[in-house]
């Protein structure tokens, strides 16, 4: 499959520049082929001879190629930035994990585990625990009535927006649990530990 759509004329001073490039040793490599492709294209070698000097598949070349003619110079020295694989969880998800943390117990169980919860909202057991971790709000030690000043992490689902504050409001919600004893303390007291 030949192209012929692709006629490159670069400038004596485009030429220079892409030459500096090439020449260069403190170029990365990556900007050096993209010069390599676009002064191959310019002095009329076809593609298969452009693969086999810089070592880049067909694709590759025509998207330099297409890139310089449609960029210049400019568009060899910057990728193209690309969305992130998976979309962020919404505000809206991390309130309803944190609230259900705060406010329900698992059945037969004392408090979720990650993988637990992971399964009834239907999220990665690692969703889940970077929702606690952003929110210091673990689940064996996040309370019910969450901090006494605003609610937060409280059963209002009210999640402040600087994790900061949050764990502020954590640390208040796990110091007066248990009438102001830790909960693992408060236990072991109670089963003679």
């Amino acid at each position: 499959m030949r192209r012929n759509d692709i006629c490159l004329y670069v400038s004596p001073a485009n030429r220079v520049e892409l030459d500096a490039i090439i020449a260069d040793r403190n170029s990365s490599s990556k900007l050096a082929w993209r010069a390599q492709i676009v002064l191959a294209t310019a002095d009329g070698l076809g593609t298969n001879a452009i693969m086999r000097l810089t070592r880049k598949s067909k694709p590759c070349v025509w998207r330099w190629q297409e890139r310089y003619v449609g960029e210049g110079i400019e568009g060899l020295k910057r990728d193209k930035t690309r969305p992130s694989r998976i979309p962020p969880l919404s505000t809206a998800t991390k309130v309803a994990v944190l609230k259900k943390t705060t406010t329900e117990k698992p059945a037969g169980g004392t408090h979720w585990s990650a993988r637990d919860l992971a399964k009834v909202v239907g999220l990665s057991h690692r969703s889940i625990q970077r929702i606690w971790s952003d929110h210091a709000a673990t689940a064996s030690v996040a309370s019910a009535s969450g901090c006494r000043e605003c609610g937060a992490l409280g059963g209002n689902g009210y999640v402040a927006s600087d994790p900061r504050e949050n764990r502020r409001h954590a640390g208040a919600a796990r110091s007066t649990q248990g009438g102001g004893v830790d909960q693992y303390s408060a236990q072991a007291a109670a089963h003679g530990e």
